[in-house]
């Protein structure tokens, strides 16, 4: 009796990509840098294995490698499901990990609703109107993510407030968050007479810087986010009376 025996490569088992995977001529698999950082992403649940090497173990000759001008390693990936996987990893540098992470962070951060004192209904020319914000609502949110023999940290925190007045006197830059009535103000020297359904078309524009800190103890910043409520905002003019009583 003859038996033949079929031996497959190992299977990739990634979670949340679809594509960008090509095969070398050893039979394993090569992914991008995209796709190796959304392939680790584990969610809930056990985590896969990554073991430096392939499954013979250990950086051996030709377990390295260059394509396109970035360096690759070989890392040998075993999942609770039982799929052992080789792959070839890029080198990643913390700024490609927290960019590629980026919109993680920036999904967390909230559209807050500014308050106001006098309340909106309306304002008056000459007359100071407040701008603050709830304290409880300016936690800063952070998101964590890895790679294998590296995570990184990514934090945003609101930084600043700008009040968009729509009027011909300009924004407002209230040069920090303001939290409480005093912090930030601004006076009205026109009323809406002459605005769209006689309402200034304003806003409130809040800039969430985001940084980020690896587990080696590198760190750094990404571009900010500014986010901006829009708010309608209705302002009238005092009439004074002046004369003499009989």
């Amino acid at each position: 009796m003859i038996v033949v025996a079929v031996l497959f490569p190992p299977r990739v088992a990634f979670a949340g990509f679809g594509g960008s995977v090509s095969i070398d001529t050893s039979g394993r698999e090569v992914v991008s840098v995209r796709d190796w950082i959304e392939g680790t992403a584990q969610g809930s649940g056990p985590a896969c294995v990554w073991r430096p090497g392939g499954l013979t173990g250990g950086y051996q000759a030709g377990q390295t490698r260059i394509e396109t001008g970035r360096y690759f390693r070989l890392w040998t990936k075993t999942c609770p499901d039982g799929t052992v996987t080789e792959i070839w990893v890029p080198d990643i540098s913390p700024a490609e990990l927290a960019q590629a992470h980026a919109q993680e962070i920036i999904d967390q951060i909230p559209k807050l609703t500014p308050q106001f004192a006098p309340p909106l209904k309306p304002q008056y020319v000459g007359f100071a109107t407040h701008i603050w914000f709830t304290a409880a609502d300016l936690k800063p949110k952070t998101t964590t993510a890895s790679v294998p023999q590296l995570s990184i940290t990514l934090t945003a925190t609101p930084t600043n407030v700008i009040f968009n007045s729509a009027s011909t006197n300009g924004d407002l830059d209230c040069k920090s968050v303001p939290t409480k009535i005093g912090d930030c103000d601004f006076t009205y020297r026109e009323t809406s007479k002459n605005a769209p359904n006689l309402q200034f078309e304003a806003g409130v524009t809040i800039q969430w810087n985001i940084t980020y800190a690896t587990s080696d103890g590198q760190s750094g910043t990404l571009q900010p986010m500014q986010i901006k409520t829009p708010i309608r905002i209705a302002v009238a003019q005092i009439q004074a009376i002046n004369g003499t009583a009989p």
